[in-house]
């Protein structure tokens, strides 16, 4: 995400903890409304008709906020149901700006998904921003928007509701992880880039591949990590979470998916290792990519701001990792 406004970066590195809740009948209605495809049951495995290809825009409500979200089709759609990612953007971002780092769509169009890129709301602190435990925002669940935003996907625009993937990037991250440990949840895996945390209680757990710079100076690598953005003014949760470690997270996340030997490592270029936490239980295998010198960004992508957000490796393309991570995955029991 680009940090427009350094005053309020902190968000960024907050850990989202929401309160899974249900959007009213007339919510529901509306974000089925709002999508452009034809309305099916979500039980079957075909739809009554192909979805069109290319961008329509969709919004669900929940408790008086909109969310809009750009729906991506891929070229060559008929009416069997595909995977979908939901691609999450960070503070001060909307899902315009998401799908411009990450290029999610250009894979779509090749690989034969749909992509959603939602917008959050303004926040207490006066920009786009998800819902988080560390700022406490009253009468707001943006967990429950997202899963509100699934079932849209599952019913107006043909996907799979077993296929439907997670990718967030720094506070995109945090919510993503956090959804997924929702009961009920139909997040079948996530990615997580400059921003994971093991949210606890985790009442579900799925495959997790979770990407992070050494060198990150906004969400430090940790333990005790320093970043840029810690001031007194900061909500102490978001202190607490600064200074914990991104790789102790994965690994109290990978044990309580019941992955109970030690990772192994593998190289995957000059700057890049994947930590790989396997046997889990029902599939929830564990992965920590870790990029040497790899600042708050997403690698792969073209770097911005580089003297606040660090490097971006180009030996290593998360969009095109976390597809095929995504699509190498099989469906969960």
């Amino acid at each position: 995400m680009r940090c427009r406004v350094r005053t309020v970066s902190f968000l960024l590195v907050a850990s989202a903890v929401g309160l899974l809740g249900c959007a009213s009948e007339q919510t529901k209605e509306a974000g089925v409304a709002a999508a452009t495809a034809s309305t099916t049951q979500a039980g079957l495995d075909v739809c009554t008709v192909a979805p069109t290809p290319g961008s329509t825009t969709a919004s669900v409500e929940v408790d008086g906020r909109a969310y809009p979200t750009e729906i991506f089709q891929p070229e060559g759609r008929d009416v069997a149901r595909v995977a979908a990612v939901v691609d999450l953007h960070g503070l001060d971002s909307n899902g315009p700006d998401q799908a411009a780092l990450t290029r999610f769509r250009e894979l779509a169009d090749s690989e034969g998904f749909v992509v959603a890129e939602p917008s959050a709301p303004v926040g207490l602190l006066g920009v786009t921003g998800w819902e988080i435990a560390a700022l406490d925002e009253p009468d707001r669940d943006d967990v429950g928007a997202m899963n509100q935003l699934i079932e849209v996907l599952v019913d107006a625009q043909c996907v799979d509701p077993d296929r439907i993937f997670v990718a967030g990037y720094s506070m995109g991250g945090f919510l993503a992880a956090e959804l997924a440990c929702r009961p009920g949840s139909r997040v079948a895996a996530i990615m997580a880039v400059a921003g994971f945390h093991a949210p606890e209680p985790c009442e579900r757990h799925v495959p997790t591949l979770v990407v992070h710079g050494t060198a990150d100076p906004i969400v430090p690598l940790g333990p005790n990590g320093t970043s840029l953005i810690v001031d007194d003014t900061m909500p102490p949760a978001v202190i607490e979470l600064l200074a914990s470690s991104i790789e102790q997270e994965v690994a109290t996340s990978a044990r309580g998916a019941g992955c109970d030997d030690p990772p192994t490592s593998t190289e995957l270029a000059a700057d890049v290792a994947e930590w790989s936490y396997e046997g889990c239980d029902d599939g929830a295998d564990h992965r920590l990519v870790l990029v040497e010198g790899g600042g708050h960004t997403w690698p792969g992508a073209a770097p911005f701001d580089e003297a606040f957000m660090g490097p971006t490796t180009t030996n290593y393309d998360a969009t095109e990792a976390g597809w095929a991570y995504f699509a190498s995955l099989p469906k969960r029991p």
